[in-house]
């Protein structure tokens, strides 16, 4: 049985973590399946919105710590494995050219509060709670999110969020950004869609623009923000030219 399901609709692709019987724990399969997922979607020439979820009442509840690798005579291969294919998938997320929005359903801890982080838009039920429980567990972030998380939320509460590992309301999240919006739960699926189409009905040179500008953004300086500004305004000129004529 596949731990991910994977559909494409009308330039939509719809990706649902599907283990709920466990609240969609993460386990080596699912990794793997979410990280194909994902690089089927970043390549693929028609799909332009990504929407991620999790099945039945749990957005993610983390590592399944059943299958946690354990460090055996000091040989850490399998663990470092998992830990660069659980990467990938924040890294395929962040980087991508496309937006991808996370509908957070439920519950969404560890890992699956992490994962989120790394896409364009969050959307949350407003019955869901997120939790970076790691710290409870002895355990260490692993999704880029001591990089992304104080980007998005600010150092003090990123501090505040990852060293006491409580609980995290949806309006609390919302309250500092760490969600875009908030949402009936039984609205949530409509309200997505909606997003997603709008999103849609934009010209794909402008979302691309933007995405890479925030991007490069956080990682340079404010005279390349301005620079890429001026190309990318260049390049939207040329591409309407070349339509009109």
């Amino acid at each position: 049985m596949q731990d991910v399901l994977y559909e494409k609709s009308e330039g939509i692709a719809y990706l649902t973590i599907n283990r709920p019987k466990v609240l969609n724990a993460l386990r080596g399969q699912t990794y793997a399946e979410l990280a194909s997922a994902i690089r089927d979607f970043v390549e693929d020439g028609e799909s332009r919105v990504l929407v991620l979820t999790g099945s039945g009442r749990a957005f993610c509840a983390g590592q399944d710590l059943k299958e946690l690798p354990r460090q055996q005579g000091g040989d850490d291969t399998k663990l470092r494995e998992q830990l660069r294919v659980t990467q990938e998938i924040s890294r395929l997320l962040f980087n991508s050219p496309k937006v991808s929005i996370a509908a957070i359903n439920g519950l969404a801890i560890g890992a699956g509060a992490e994962i989120p982080l790394a896409c364009s838009l969050r959307i949350a039920a407003n019955d869901t709670y997120f939790q970076f429980a790691e710290i409870q567990k002895g355990l260490f972030q692993t999704n880029g999110t001591t990089w992304l998380l104080p980007r998005i939320v600010g150092l003090g509460r990123a501090m505040q969020m990852l060293l006491l590992g409580q609980k995290i309301p949806a309006q609390a999240a919302l309250d500092c950004g760490l969600v875009n919006e908030t949402v009936e739960a039984r609205e949530l699926r409509s309200v997505v869609a909606a997003r997603a189409e709008g999103l849609m009905a934009s010209p794909a040179l402008s979302r691309r623009l933007i995405l890479e500008g925030l991007q490069l953004g956080l990682r340079g300086d404010f005279d390349a923000s301005l620079n890429f500004e001026i190309a990318g305004n260049l390049r939207l000129v040329e591409a309407q030219t070349r339509v009109r004529a």
